[in-house]
């Protein structure tokens, strides 16, 4: 079943298009609509299907993919997004017509504080987000003037607690669901080669990363950080030891909440990476202790009696690192020892490699979403001028993030051949 709501031609199928040997139609965007339980999921993709702005034919998951402009996705209220991502983040070379779009993330103002205090899904909902819509935002204001000496939350309460799961996403103040531009979640392109670089730029500002010049890490390990509490090594931030200090001098108590173990860290340094550096790294940490585990689900077919094992390793990785979203710009340095075997990346090369330095003239943009990454060139519109500082920047958002690591890891990504690494302090 599907919603028409704007009329044309029927597009040709997928069948008929293999059957011809022509290429696929244009992909369908498939944006996961996230949201805890009473966040107003349902009433947004009412909201959504009678609009008549958009011009988009939006279907069921069910419905024929050809049909279709648009796919939403409804997630479960207590549903992981990552997951339901990575199935629609599919490689290029499977010509699928199904193209990941963004993770949209509603939450209900009123009720989300306390949802954070009591489950850990909220909070994985919003890290995972593309966008962060804040639905019943006239509830509390209601609330407010009814009671303004309470200590109720307010919007601006709510909005820095979400800032404090993920600094990165654009937020929407909204009433009943209603978004006055459905193009700020239909057609976002969250995970295409992204042209606006304001937008790009803005995710470090927002994740506390001072804008201009920032000193190299490595020199005095400067990063920007927010914390849902503290997820990371405190003994690596000396915010985070002031703050440890401070609360030991006044006896505070924290409860627990399941937010405490989510943070994010931004990495901003001058020069340029390796690409198969950054590839190595992005598999280390996105699939970690894959070996391991690969040798005891092994033995445990052969002797049914290892099954113990499965379950101390289920016991360790409730404290391991867990990576939920990484985003970055990036500049790229070509490897002499690098073999070419794709004809596209050869032409690349010649395209855009600079001879006298081996540095891409393009930006290259990093996106990970739970156990999937991919790193690639952004349009032409995003090329470094000549005498341009280079400059990569990283945001990694997770659970119990080991900071110290992640810091030395990228760090160790950067090109270390004499004279690629440009912009860099003397």
């Amino acid at each position: 079943e599907n919603t028409t709501l704007s009329s044309s031609s029927p597009p040709e199928t997928v069948n008929d298009s293999f059957r011809r040997g022509t290429p696929l139609l244009p992909p369908c965007p498939v944006s996961i609509l996230s949201g805890f339980l009473g966040s107003g999921k349902t009433t947004l993709i009412q909201y959504i299907l009678k609009s008549p702005d958009h011009g988009k034919r939006i279907g069921k998951v069910d419905t024929e993919a050809a049909d279709l402009d648009y796919i939403l996705i409804e997630a479960s209220g207590m549903a992981n997004p990552g997951p339901i991502a990575s199935v629609f983040w599919l490689d290029d070379a499977l010509q699928s017509r199904l193209k990941l779009d963004g993770i949209i993330t509603l939450v209900d103002g009123v009720h989300i504080l306390k949802q954070l205090a009591t489950t850990e899904e909220a909070a994985q909902q919003i890290a995972y987000a593309d966008r962060i819509i804040l639905n019943k935002v006239d509830l509390l204001e209601q609330e407010k003037k009814k009671t303004p000496h309470s200590d109720g939350p307010t919007a601006d309460d709510v909005e820095s607690k979400l800032r404090q799961l993920h600094p990165t996403a654009p937020i929407l103040r909204t009433s009943f669901s209603k978004i006055p531009d459905l193009d700020w979640i239909l057609g976002a392109d969250c995970f295409g080669g992204s042209d606006r670089l304001e937008e790009l730029e803005s995710i470090w500002d927002n994740a506390g990363l001072p804008s201009g010049n920032q000193t190299p890490l490595g020199q005095d390990g400067s990063h920007g950080h927010s914390h849902s509490h503290h997820g990371h090594d405190g003994q690596d931030c000396q915010d985070c030891q002031h703050q440890a200090h401070e609360n030991a001098k006044e006896n505070h108590h924290h409860h627990h909440h399941h937010t405490e173990s989510i943070s994010t860290i931004a990495f901003q340094q001058p020069g340029s990476l390796d690409l198969v550096k950054l590839n190595a790294w992005l598999a280390d940490i996105l699939w970690p202790n894959q070996d391991e585990m690969d040798k005891v689900l092994t033995s445990m077919l052969s002797h049914p009696s290892t099954a113990a094992g499965v379950h101390s390793m289920q016991k360790e990785s409730m404290q391991q690192q867990e990576i939920f979203r990484i985003k970055g710009i990036v500049s790229a340095a070509y490897r002499e020892d690098y073999d070419i075997d794709e004809e596209k990346e050869r032409q690349n090369r010649q395209n855009y490699c600079l001879a006298d330095t081996g540095l891409d003239r393009r930006r290259f943009i990093v996106q990970a979403v739970h156990d999937l990454w991919e790193v690639y060139p952004g349009s032409d519109d995003l090329i470094f001028q000549p005498g341009e500082k280079r400059v990569c920047k990283l945001v990694v958002i997770g659970k119990h993030l080991k900071e110290q690591e992640l810091r030395s890891g990228f760090q160790n990504c950067f090109s270390k051949k004499e004279g690629l690494v440009v912009g860099s302090n003397p």
